[in-house]
């Protein structure tokens, strides 16, 4: 997001401005039932969206907790390599955990929330302005 002094505005950021956290929730729920009716998004998905407010902001978690039958979530290498030793760590970038399937949708859902966010962040000198912070999973 934001990086070395740039600024990024979501693409919904300028006209939902003025709109707390809650509403901003709201308004991201009704943008996945029409991309699911769009064909954009799954049917059959469905997703935990919550608000949490704190001293030092707001957030929106989004949690993917169901998918349609079919959809395959686990790579099956990795499913296999953990059964085979479960106390190794497996770094992804040797075997992803997740299906393509899975990572093109996350990616989407993490999109679709990052529309309604700012992020002026500098990580470098411990600098951070989000409109809200929050996590995708």
């Amino acid at each position: 997001m934001g990086r070395y002094g740039e600024v990024f505005y979501g693409s919904k950021y300028k006209e939902t401005r003025g709109k707390t956290t809650t509403e901003i929730a709201k308004m991201f729920r009704e943008d996945v039932k029409a991309a699911q009716k769009a064909g954009d998004l799954p049917r059959g998905l469905k997703l935990s969206v919550k608000t949490r407010y704190f001293s030092g902001g707001s957030a929106i978690d989004v949690k993917i907790v169901a998918v349609p039958q079919g959809f395959r979530v686990l790579n099956p290498a990795w499913v296999v390599a953990q059964a085979a030793d479960p106390h190794h760590f497996l770094p992804e970038r040797n075997c992803p955990a997740f299906t393509a399937e899975a990572e093109n949708l996350l990616v989407a859902v993490k999109a679709m929330i990052d529309a309604y966010n700012m992020d002026g962040s500098d990580s470098s000198v411990d600098y951070y302005c989000v409109r809200f912070y929050g996590s995708t999973e």
